[in-house]
């Protein structure tokens, strides 16, 4: 892919942005791929360069507006740089656009990677949607799945109908322990409820479901349904602590 290795790395070089470092991609673009001259895809850029994240290259290619950032030391650099792009996608005037985000970086060719994970990642997209790679590869592994309303009725449903008749909220706590990367302290934080508070909401969840979110093998299944419940209920990505 030229516009990485040639004249991205020579622009990213010039502008302080490491392809050797953390870092992500993102392509925005109209319904139109090849519509470089499109006055709105040259405002998207100038958005795109406003946005609060540092170590930023937005350039106008044939490809779409190529968005390469580098990533800080924070463990949600990636879901924050997610955050911006739909913010900027929902903004005034900039719905008619779509964005895909690859997975991050740490080298040149990987670099490359996240560019094509990007443009995957834009596949069936309607105006004024954000897709990551993951979600994409979520969606595709759980709509090709027999098994996919089964994981929704053995997990989601059962939280769904316990907080509906005790007026509780383990759904919500679970969707976001999932969307803080299996952070006790920060989704605590969102919930502005203690971390033990957070723990029990967790105990009470796999008694009902029989699955337990601090066992990895049963949290890779927790995070397959929620991330199916989002789907079915819209695909935007998902979410989390701002701030």
């Amino acid at each position: 892919m030229e516009t990485l290795t040639v004249r991205h790395v020579e622009i990213a070089s010039a502008l302080g942005v490491r392809l050797d470092a953390p870092g992500i991609v993102a392509v925005i673009r109209r319904d139109i791929a090849s519509a470089t001259s499109d006055e709105l895809l040259r405002t998207a850029v100038g958005r795109v360069k406003k946005l609060r994240q540092t170590g930023l290259l937005a350039s106008l290619t044939p490809h779409g507006v190529v968005v390469v950032a580098s990533l800080g030391a924070r463990a949600d650099s990636a879901v924050r740089f997610t955050h911006e792009i739909s913010e900027l996608i929902s903004g005034e005037g900039m719905r008619a656009l779509r964005a895909g985000i690859g997975r991050p970086y740490l080298t040149p060719d990987e670099a490359i990677r996240s560019f094509h994970d990007a443009e995957e990642a834009l596949n069936g997209l309607d105006p004024g949607e954000v897709r990551t790679f993951e979600r994409a590869l979520l969606r595709n592994l759980v709509e090709s799945s027999m098994y996919r309303d089964a994981i929704a009725e053995s997990t989601i449903e059962k939280l769904r109908a316990y907080d509906s008749a005790n007026d509780a909220s383990l759904l919500s706590t679970l969707r976001l322990f999932v969307q803080t990367r299996f952070s006790l302290t920060r989704t605590a934080r969102v919930l502005h409820v203690q971390p033990n508070s957070v723990s029990y909401r967790l105990t009470r969840v796999a008694a009902i479901t029989g699955f337990d979110p601090t066992v990895i093998s049963d949290m890779i299944f927790l995070a397959l349904a929620v991330g199916d419940d989002d789907i079915r209920h819209g695909d935007g990505f998902l979410a989390t602590e701002q701030g």
